[in-house]
């Protein structure tokens, strides 16, 4: 029994010794935990902190590129720079009328531009409203000169203001202008000699004046078979004319 109790108290004092071991072992491994977390967070400060710095660099350079273009100690100095005010000070602000002229492309719903570019669409194309075409009576080729002002921030082509001619009259007559359509028919009083004495060699325009004469305003139909001369015709009456 005695050897048992001796036997059982050596066997408590090493598990005393081990479980000592074993929080001194969780106790180094904590503190290595601590020590690893603490050189991060360092590590980390130290990268933050080096961003900061170059954020910083990168924000200075900025400054000195705008004193630079402000006119600053490696900007113009003296008359260079009063001769660039100048410059700005004469150039127009972008919200004043600027005179435009172009050929009117008309939508059928009444607004229309107006082709700045040999009627070829551009951004540069100003926009007649409809109460503006209406107003003048404005048709699709008028030739308009006026005043635009620049597109506003959700439009995408400058606006007409003020119309100042069409077709190079004022504005004022083209509403009087009548329509093609309403037109009456006139018939030629005065006819046109396409026979040419210096050359009687030309018997299709002499022809022409016998049979079928024609005068100023005058508008025909020429039928034939194909291959049969009609080009040729037309030719000799155009050299006729002129």
């Amino acid at each position: 029994r005695q050897q048992g109790e001796n036997t059982s108290g050596d066997q408590k004092s090493d598990d005393h010794k081990q479980g000592g071991q074993n929080r001194s072992g969780d106790q180094n491994q904590g503190d290595g935990n601590k020590n690893r977390q603490n050189q991060n967070n360092q590590q980390g400060n130290n990268n933050q902190q080096g961003n900061n710095d170059g954020e910083g660099g990168s924000r200075n350079k900025r400054r000195r590129r705008r004193r630079k273009g402000r006119g600053g100690q490696d900007g113009p100095q003296g008359e260079d720079r009063d001769i660039l005010d100048d410059d700005d000070n004469d150039t127009p602000s972008s919200n004043e009328p600027v005179k435009v002229e172009g050929y009117l492309d008309m939508r059928d719903e009444g607004y229309g531009f107006l082709r700045v570019n040999n009627y070829l669409a551009s951004k540069s194309d100003s926009y007649i409203p409809v109460k503006l075409s209406r107003q003048y009576g404005l048709r699709k080729g008028d030739h308009v000169v006026g005043m635009s002002r620049p597109a506003g921030r959700n439009e995408k082509n400058p606006a007409l203001l003020e119309i100042q001619s069409v077709n190079g009259r004022p504005p004022e007559q083209a509403k009087k202008r009548p329509r093609f359509e309403d037109l009456t028919a006139l018939f030629p009083d005065q006819k046109l000699r396409l026979e040419d004495p210096s050359d009687p060699t030309n018997m299709t325009a002499r022809i022409v004046d016998l049979v079928s004469p024609i005068g100023k305003g005058q508008r025909g139909l020429i039928v034939s078979p194909p291959k049969a001369g009609k080009t040729t015709v037309m030719k000799t009456i155009v050299a006729s004319v002129e």
